[in-house]
């Protein structure tokens, strides 16, 4: 399983492509700020919404 990776701003194609390839990416979609407390719960929503095992 690929680690966890949070994106909160806009990042060019090429860089979404090669992190996708070492990393799974979740990525905050609107183009305005991001509030932390958002950006912390929909990160963990996100990891639960995963096959992730820790062991």
């Amino acid at each position: 399983m690929k680690p966890l990776i949070y994106v909160t701003k806009s990042l060019p194609k090429e860089i979404v492509l090669e992190l996708q390839e070492k990393f799974q990416l979740s990525i905050w979609e609107e183009e305005d700020f991001i509030i932390f407390e958002q950006a912390v719960e929909q990160a963990d929503l996100d990891f639960r919404n995963t096959n992730y095992i820790q062991a």
